[in-house]
């Protein structure tokens, strides 16, 4: 039997949002012996964050097309009929669509090919799309209550309908031992207590509810420290100043971006403190922590009640000042609880987000697919 050939398709250029995952998702079918090709978005200037990862990690990818993130008329023309041509030639059996854009270049693709793959649609968002997704043979969610939502409202649009959990690299994230080297450059004492955070530092990440929480925590716990992993544009109105002005500063660190050590700083945590899904719904900077043997305090937003088990891997909580406060001082009083949180959450990572695992249900998912449709 010939092995099924699939294109995923991703519009973006940038390695941001569910960058990862499509690529990861693409490399472990590969090892499961299917012919997998990517088609990446491309700047102004014809790069590529994406290509380039793909090539480092030995991902063909293909099609000389823009994938813009968003609509663009002309462009998407463009690379419909370019991706037309791609399907044509290489006589893909299934199409997968990451993005919303790259879905409706393909459907547009689509008129125009002669020959006609399979179409699946991942969802990546915690919750229901306001506009739902344009036809797809199959869609691929993340999230029980996304998947649930289209099965009830969207039933006759969308017949078939599969839940995938999201995954993480479990080699690079296995539990190990602190860095001193990097606990000693980020002034984290063998006593303090290290609540963490990696996120882009946005106006909407509630970083004010945060700051505030953890500076009335401090009161009650002394040796609490805040590390923050990231970088944004509004940095300083979302974080800095407010820092300065609560006089926290000295018990605040900011890491900045970081990515050869990335592992090793977010490895300081005691715990992760984590209140809005970014970019990337699937919540992955939550799943890697928990992979880490990390208890997370998440609030009740998108899918991170579906990934925090409530009291057992950490705590979901409506996350007003008062709520967060609590949490923290809870668990930071609490190193028992601390540490039989952290062995649940590197359980259910062991078990769930296997990037193997993952790739395994989804090519079944494409047997199936296939199959239906001889």
């Amino acid at each position: 039997m010939a092995a099924i050939k699939v294109l995923h398709t991703f519009s973006n250029h940038k390695w941001t949002g569910p960058a990862e995952p499509a690529v990861n998702l693409a490399l472990g079918l590969k090892k499961r012996g299917l012919e997998v090709m990517f088609a990446p978005g491309r700047d102004e200037d014809g790069g590529s964050k994406v290509a380039m990862r793909c090539a480092a990690r030995d991902l063909r990818c293909v099609g000389d097309m823009h994938l813009s993130k968003h609509r663009n008329s002309r462009r998407n023309a463009d690379d419909a009929w370019k991706l037309a041509e791609t399907i044509d030639r290489e006589k893909f059996d299934i199409v997968h669509a990451h993005m919303d854009n790259d879905h409706r270049i393909a459907l547009a693709a689509f008129k125009r090919c002669e020959h006609r793959p399979l179409l699946i649609r991942s969802i990546y968002d915690g919750l229901p799309p306001v506009r739902p997704p344009g036809r797809a043979d199959a869609l691929i969610v993340l999230s029980k209550k996304v998947g649930q939502w289209l099965r009830k409202k969207r039933r006759r649009r969308y017949r078939h309908v599969f839940l995938l959990d999201g995954a993480v690299d479990l080699d690079r994230f296995a539990p190990q031992p602190r860095s001193s080297a990097v606990a000693r450059e980020l002034r984290i004492g063998p006593k303090d207590i290290v609540v963490g955070i990696v996120a882009r530092m946005q106006t909407h990440r509630r970083f004010h509810v945060l700051l505030e929480a953890f500076a009335r925590a401090s009161i009650s716990v002394p040796e609490l420290k805040l590390l923050i992993v990231g970088r944004g544009t509004n940095a300083d109105k979302v974080a800095r100043k407010p820092v300065k002005e609560m006089r926290i500063e000295d018990r605040v660190i900011f890491s900045g971006y970081r990515r050869e050590d990335f592992v090793a700083v977010v490895n300081c945590f005691d715990f992760k403190v984590f209140l809005v899904p970014g970019s990337d719904g699937t919540c992955r900077a939550v799943r890697e922590v928990m992979a880490l043997g990390r208890p997370i305090i998440a609030a009740d937003r998108g899918m991170l009640s579906e990934i925090v088990d409530d009291e057992v891997c950490g705590m979901v909580i409506r996350d007003s000042v008062e709520n967060l406060r609590a949490a923290i001082v809870r668990l930071a009083r609490d190193r028992r609880l601390r540490l039989r949180m952290g062995r649940a959450a590197a359980d259910k990572a062991a078990e769930f987000f296997d990037i193997e695992r993952q790739s395994r249900e989804a090519f079944e998912i494409y047997k199936s697919m296939l199959k239906q449709a001889k």
